[in-house]
């Protein structure tokens, strides 16, 4: 319906809605939620951070949009939260990193702002599932089979590989074993079929899990 709910879940269905802050469209992002703030993303390209203290107060719910980020698609997959940050896609091809402390509601309309460590990075196909992060990257998939492991402070492209198929779902991280040998790799979800094992080290193909049908 195009709109931000809070929701009573010990109330009876006559008035399990607290107050209702009004979107630009329709969500499909899901809600991420960091202490006292809750994102929300639309398929119109508005990120919103909305406060949710006082969550009985339901005078002005609008009042509660702290900022608003402006992407250059439409924002269908999932947000993350890690450390102060938010990372995203969106269906024009990029890969944001927002600094939550920086924004304010004054600059609410601002693109990527690089002197508080944001940026985008163009992943050349929609991007849908959710990105990864650990040590200090972050690995993108975006729906044309396209994986991306970036330097978190900078956005620089470490390496890329591909694989047969639509990514739609996050990868998972995870070590993979081989006798004595471990390493830590990826298993990426192939929406063709099969799941695929990419090293994090230069993302070569270590092997593939058969599905016999689309993830």
């Amino acid at each position: 319906e195009g709109y931000f709910y809070a929701l009573d879940s010990a109330a009876d269905t006559s008035s399990i809605t607290k107050w209702r802050v009004p979107l630009d469209a329709n969500s499909f992002s899901g809600v991420a939620v960091d202490g006292s703030t809750a994102f929300i993303a639309t398929m119109e390209g508005t990120l919103y951070a909305i406060d949710i203290t006082n969550v009985d107060d339901s005078a002005n719910p609008e009042d509660r949009i702290k900022w608003t980020f402006h992407a250059d698609g439409a924002i269908a997959g999932p947000i993350h939260v890690e450390n102060g940050n938010l990372y995203f896609g969106d269906l024009g091809s990029n890969v944001y990193k927002l600094n939550v402390s920086s924004r304010s509601r004054s600059s609410q309309d601002s693109g990527v702002n690089s002197s508080d460590g944001e940026w985008v990075f163009d992943a050349g196909a929609w991007v849908w599932a959710a990105p990864v992060i650990e040590d200090g990257v972050v690995y993108v998939s975006a729906l044309d089979g396209a994986i991306f492991a970036l330097d978190e402070a900078t956005g620089s492209e470490n390496w890329s590989s591909l694989i047969a198929g639509q990514i739609v779902s996050s990868p998972t991280l995870f070590d993979r074993k081989r006798g004595d040998t471990r390493e830590r790799a990826l298993a990426v979800p192939s929406g063709e079929e099969n799941v695929w094992v990419i090293s994090v080290i230069d993302g070569r193909e270590l092997g593939v899990f058969v599905t016999d049908g689309p993830v």
